[in-house]
C-alpha cells in the first residue's frame, strides 16, 4: 500500500461525499479524517479546532486539503491555514442559502423551515430526500432477524 502523504481534513457534513471521491479515484495515499458536524453551529470554534488537529499531526502529510470553506469564520480559518500550509475549498462562505432536506411531506416543518431561512436572510431551497438508504438497511436487518 502506497504511504498516505495527503490528509483531506473534512467538515463531518461531508464525510460521505469525500470518502466516496477517495474510493472511487482509488487514492490509496489519501487520508481522511473528519471535524463534527455540529461546528456549523458554532462557526467561531472552527479555525481552532482545525488549528488543534492539524498541530496533532504536524508533520505526518506531506500535502493538507481542508474541506471547508470560510463557514463563517471571518477570514480566522485561512489564517490557521496559512501557518499550516494547508489549502481549503474555495468559495468565502457556505451559508448562502437554508437547504432543507425533507423525509416526510410535513407543511408545518416546511413553513417552519421557510421562516428559519427569512430570518436568517437566506435564501429558501427544499430537497425532498425520503428516508435514503433508513428503509433498505432497516429492511435488511428486520428480515435477517426475522429469518434468524
Amino acid at each position: 500500500m502506497a504511504r498516505r502523504n495527503v490528509l483531506v481534513l473534512a467538515c463531518g457534513a461531508l464525510a460521505r461525499e469525500v470518502l466516496a471521491i477517495v474510493r472511487r479515484a482509488g487514492w490509496e495515499h489519501v487520508e481522511v479524517r473528519c471535524l463534527p458536524a455540529s461546528l456549523h453551529s458554532a462557526p467561531q470554534e472552527i479555525p481552532r479546532a482545525v488549528a488543534r488537529e492539524l498541530e496533532a499531526l504536524a508533520g505526518r502529510y506531506e500535502h493538507v486539503f481542508v474541506a471547508y470553506a470560510d463557514c463563517g469564520t471571518v477570514g480566522a480559518l485561512d489564517r490557521v491555514l496559512a501557518a499550516h500550509g494547508a489549502e481549503r475549498l474555495e468559495g468565502a462562505h457556505c451559508y448562502r442559502r437554508l437547504v432543507y432536506l425533507a423525509q416526510t411531506d410535513d407543511a408545518e416543518l416546511r413553513a417552519r423551515a421557510e421562516d428559519a431561512a427569512r430570518r436568517l436572510g437566506l435564501e429558501f431551497v427544499h430537497r425532498p430526500t425520503g428516508y435514503g438508504d433508513l428503509l433498505p438497511t432497516l429492511t435488511r436487518f428486520v428480515d435477517g432477524a426475522r429469518a434468524a
